[in-house]
């Protein structure tokens, strides 16, 4: 857990945001998890590092799954996801393996993959550097 008064959201960077595709070998993804705010901040922080073009499925929006390969996915609110967004999702990831993926909820996930409401393909593809903000 990490407190968002003493965090230092630097060593993020490393998790190669901005190489380019044939730098990568294979996906990255970064789930923040925690209140609003906090998820925010730190959003706002990596923006900059983004490696372009970057697109936001904002809070409350539906879900556009991209036409193609972008620099970095941004999802937030996760968990609103519907079952068919979920799994366009991971039909556009598997057809985009080098595309980041951050994306933020404000509720644990892992409750929701072991009742069913969410996918745990996704959950797996999505969680693999979990932060959880305080």
């Amino acid at each position: 857990m990490i407190n968002r008064e003493s965090f230092d959201p630097s060593p993020l960077l490393e998790v190669s945001l901005l190489c380019t595709a044939e730098e990568r070998s294979a996906p990255h993804a970064l789930m923040l998890e925690g209140p609003e705010a906090s998820t925010e901040a730190v959003l706002r922080f990596l923006e900059p590092c983004f490696r372009e073009p970057v697109m936001w499925k904002r809070r409350g929006a539906p879900l556009e799954v991209p036409a193609g390969e972008i620099g970095v996915l941004i999802l937030q609110d996760v968990d609103g996801l519907t079952a068919e967004e979920q799994s366009n999702l991971v039909r556009w990831i598997d057809a985009n393996p080098h595309t980041k993926i951050v994306s933020t909820t404000a509720h644990r996930l892992f409750p929701l993959v072991t009742r069913g409401h969410f996918d745990i393909t996704l959950y797996y593809r999505m969680n693999v550097v979990l932060l959880h903000l305080v």
